[in-house]
């Protein structure tokens, strides 16, 4: 391993321990595409960075809406998780900084607060169609966004966010047993266990080659 790389994965290693590698890369590559990146072997635990800050985020939001409104908690928390992903939508498109809408969390908070959207209206049974509306607003507003951007690459990581919580909202209401709700869950339960550690474990696995085996993968 060269010392520049060396350096580069001590840099990961450092900043996976604190659950805040995304800022690291932030800092140090910027792009999430940098070749520097095909050999940092813990490059993408980035992620369980932007996780951690969002699971000490998200119980803190709960804790000041659940004080601030005691009557009709759920719809507040609910209008509150829209409100709040609605404005990081905002920042997403409007943040000229690729590196900072990729790894930093007030541009990926919208992706999580669907999320909660999904999981308040499931065992809430707050109502569907009004929740599906306002919903559907934050793509809305990106799209009034997106008619000042040029690249359409920003439309991507939105797309799979609304595509995910509709098949979810969907799945619910799906009477066939072929799409019904059982086998759509078991089939998204199986791959989102799977994803991640592939995720991760695929990243070790080329850097080590590269260092090892052979240095061009094609």
């Amino acid at each position: 391993m060269l010392p520049d790389y060396f350096k580069n994965t001590c840099e990961t290693i450092a900043g996976t321990c604190m659950f805040s590698n995304n800022f690291v890369q932030h800092i140090t590559s910027g792009n999430y595409w940098d070749q520097s990146n095909d050999y940092k072997p813990l490059m993408h635990t980035w992620y369980i960075g932007l996780l951690f800050q969002f699971y000490l985020l998200y119980p803190l939001i709960f804790l000041i809406v659940k004080r601030l409104f005691k009557v009709d908690f759920e719809k507040k928390f609910l209008s509150t998780l829209i409100c709040l992903g609605i404005v990081s939508l905002g920042l997403y498109f409007y943040s000229e900084s690729v590196s900072f809408k990729f790894y930093m969390l007030p541009c990926r908070l919208y992706e999580f607060f669907v999320g909660g959207i999904v999981a308040i209206v499931q065992y809430q049974r707050i109502n569907y169609l009004k929740t599906a509306v306002l919903l559907h607003l934050m793509v809305l507003i990106g799209i009034l966004y997106l008619l000042e951007i040029v690249s359409p690459n920003n439309l991507v990581v939105p797309a799979i966010t609304v595509l995910t919580s509709y098949i979810i909202f969907k799945s619910k209401d799906c009477d066939s047993h072929i799409l019904g709700e059982s086998v759509i869950a078991e089939v998204f339960i199986k791959a989102g266990k799977a994803s991640y550690s592939l995720y991760i474990w695929h990243q070790l696995i080329i850097a080590f080659w590269r260092y090892t085996i052979n240095d061009y993968l094609s």
